[in-house]
Formats: C-alpha cells, sequence, structure tokens
C-alpha cells in the first residue's frame, strides 16, 4: 500500500505551505508535493485566475508547473491551493528544502 507523510508544513508570509512525500509500494522512487494557500485577496488582485498569464507567472518557481489548484482535505480552512509535484522527469535529484524554497518564492510572487 502507497504511504504519504507531511513533511513540511509552516506559515509564511501568512499563508500556509505544505509539503508531502509519497512513498510508492511497488518500489519506484519517492516523490513530493507541494502547495501554497492562495488568498481571497489573490481572487481580487488577479479575478481571471487560471487564465490570467500574471497569476500564472506567479508559479514560475514551481518544478513542472502548477499541477493542482482545489482544497487540501487535510487544511480545514476551505481556501484554494495551488500545488505541484516532483513526480516528472529530471526532477530525482530535488528534495524537500528545493520545494520549500520553490513554494517561498511563489509567495513572495503572490505578495508583490
Amino acid at each position: 500500500m502507497d504511504e504519504i507523510r507531511i513533511v513540511f508544513w509552516e506559515k509564511y508570509r501568512g499563508r500556509n505551505i505544505l509539503i508531502k512525500k509519497f512513498y510508492p509500494s511497488d518500489n519506484m522512487r519517492g516523490w513530493f508535493t507541494g502547495y501554497v494557500q492562495l488568498l481571497s485577496e489573490d481572487n481580487a488582485k488577479y479575478p481571471i485566475m487560471a487564465n490570467d498569464s500574471q497569476f500564472l507567472s506567479a508559479f514560475d518557481p514551481f518544478p513542472g508547473g502548477m499541477t493542482f489548484l482545489d482544497q487540501l482535505q487535510v487544511v480545514s480552512d476551505n481556501d484554494l491551493y495551488a500545488g505541484f509535484d516532483t513526480m516528472h522527469w529530471g526532477m530525482e535529484h530535488l528534495n524537500v528544502f528545493d520545494c520549500v524554497k520553490a513554494l517561498k518564492q511563489t509567495i513572495d510572487n503572490l505578495n508583490k
């Protein structure tokens, strides 16, 4: 059975950042998923959201681009979260610190 663990969770500049690590049961390499909380003021700043190139450019630090935009079940705030995963070719070298850095850079972009 696959295992999923939360390996990092903190508040950065008023937003939750969360990283999960997936451990597949079939001995495949594990991978990370990283998430950043979107706030109501993001919707005011970027009203078109997913179709807005300025909004999407805030997520340029995400390895492999944004692959998730929804609520997180493990968080009870009902806010949207944007996320990425490292289950892409060439991302085997990324670690939790790389993911934290990408999430914090994204928050800095969103807060500009």
